[in-house]
C-alpha cells in the first residue's frame, strides 16, 4: 500500500473493511509490511479504535456504500487527534455508463440491485455533514475522471467484483453479444470501454 510505505517503519496504517473475504485478500496481498494492521469493520461501526489518536483517515472510494453518513464522520471525528485530517473520494451518483449497460433483456433487474447498494449524496449535503459534526473543510470540489477498461470483459469483471450481482462466468455469448450492443457508442477504436464518472473529494480537518 502506497499509505503504509510513506508512514515508514515507525507510523501504523489501520485497514478496516466490513467484508471477511477482502480482509483475507488484503492481508495475503500486504501481509508482508509490518506496519499494517487489518480489522473487519465499517466507519459506522469502528472496531474499539482510540478516541483522538490518529493523524489522518482516508475513505478511497467508501462513503457512498454508507447509509449513516452522520454516524460515520461523527466516528471518524472522535478517532482522529486535533490537527487530524480526513481525505474522502467517493461516488457522486450511479454511473451512467450503468444506465447503458444494463439495457433490456432482465439486465434492469441488475441496474436495480445496484442502486438498492449505493446511497450516493450530492457534493453539499457531505459538506454539510462535515460542518456539522465540527470538521473544517480545506478543499471541497467535483471532478469527471475519464476510466479506460481494457476491454468489455475487464469492464465487466470489475462490475461483478464489486457489486457481486451477477457471475461473469455463468454469463452466454448471447448475453455478451448484448452488453457489447449496449456499450457500442462507449467503446474507443482500440475496444476499450471508456467510463466517465463524477467523483466528489473533501479534505478536511478536526479543529
Amino acid at each position: 500500500m502506497a499509505i503504509a510505505e510513506k508512514t515508514g517503519a515507525m507510523g501504523k496504517v489501520m485497514a478496516i473493511d466490513p467484508d471477511k473475504k477482502r480482509i483475507a485478500l488484503a492481508k495475503s496481498t500486504f501481509g508482508q509490511m509490518k506496519n499494517i494492521e487489518f480489522k473487519e469493520g465499517s466507519a459506522e461501526t469502528l472496531p474499539c479504535l482510540e478516541k483522538s489518536f490518529y493523524d489522518a483517515v482516508f475513505m478511497n472510494y467508501v462513503l457512498h456504500w454508507i447509509t449513516d453518513k452522520k454516524t460515520a464522520l461523527k466516528n471518524i471525528y472522535e478517532v482522529l487527534k486535533s490537527g487530524g485530517r480526513l481525505a474522502m473520494l467517493f461516488n457522486l451518483c450511479v454511473p451512467s455508463i450503468f444506465e447503458k449497460t444494463f439495457r433490456g433483456s432482465n439486465l434492469e433487474e441488475i441496474l436495480a440491485k445496484i442502486k438498492e447498494m449505493l446511497f450516493c449524496e450530492d457534493l453539499g449535503n457531505v459538506e454539510n455533514y462535515c460542518k456539522e459534526i465540527g470538521f473544517v473543510i480545506t478543499e471541497s470540489t467535483e471532478i469527471r475522471p475519464t476510466v479506460k477498461h481494457p476491454d468489455l470483459s475487464s469492464f465487466l469483471t470489475l462490475i461483478s467484483a464489486s457489486y457481486g450481482v451477477f457471475e461473469l462466468d455463468l454469463i452466454k455469448e448471447e448475453k455478451m453479444n448484448e452488453f457489447k450492443r449496449n456499450l457500442y457508442s462507449y467503446e474507443d477504436e482500440e475496444g476499450r470501454v471508456v467510463e466517465e464518472i463524477q467523483l466528489g473529494v473533501i479534505i478536511a480537518t478536526k479543529p
